[in-house]
């Protein structure tokens, strides 16, 4: 890859829950996305990871399993970047169409409002409140602010266990 010239590669990550990943329809475990990240270090590849947070399966236990792989990419290198977003049922898609089918519950259809980041979203789980979406997302972003910050020396990286 290296050779042809290709200097970045974009991973869809979207959960480090194997429990969430297997709702998705993905089936990369969390050494395969490990190895891949190593793989592409070694290149001097440029990653950037996308995640969603709020997918049906989602819930907070699971959030916190996603968040701490997340946590722990970060502890093995800082050197990449991540897009988070809020899981949003589009019109046209199964869990839009069928949303009880998936645990899915469409609060507002301001259309405003369904932008996946900056602020509470427009639907929710059964397992997993808009709040608490919100709140874990805001976690991710957090992390990933402290990581940066690290890399370019301004802190020390420390991250807390949102379990304790």
């Amino acid at each position: 890859m290296t050779k042809a010239g290709v200097l970045n590669v974009c991973l869809g990550v979207e959960s480090g829950s194997p429990a969430v990943q297997k709702q998705m329809g993905r089936f990369m475990t969390k050494e395969t996305i490990i190895e891949s990240f190593e793989k592409l270090w070694k290149r001097n590849m440029n990653i950037h990871a996308y995640w969603i947070v709020g997918h049906p399966g989602d819930s907070p236990v699971e959030a916190q399993v996603s968040i701490n792989f997340l946590r722990d990419l970060y502890y093995k290198s800082s050197y990449f970047t991540s897009t988070f977003m809020m899981f949003l049922p589009y019109p046209g898609t199964r869990f839009f169409n069928n949303p009880e089918k998936h645990g899915v519950e469409i609060l507002s259809l301001d259309w405003t409002k369904w932008d996946r980041k900056g602020h509470v979203p427009p639907s929710q789980l059964t397992t997993f409140s808009a709040d608490e979406i919100f709140q874990n997302y805001k976690s991710y972003k957090e992390i990933q602010t402290l990581a940066t910050l690290a890399k370019f020396e301004f802190v020390e990286p420390v991250f807390f266990n949102d379990s304790e």
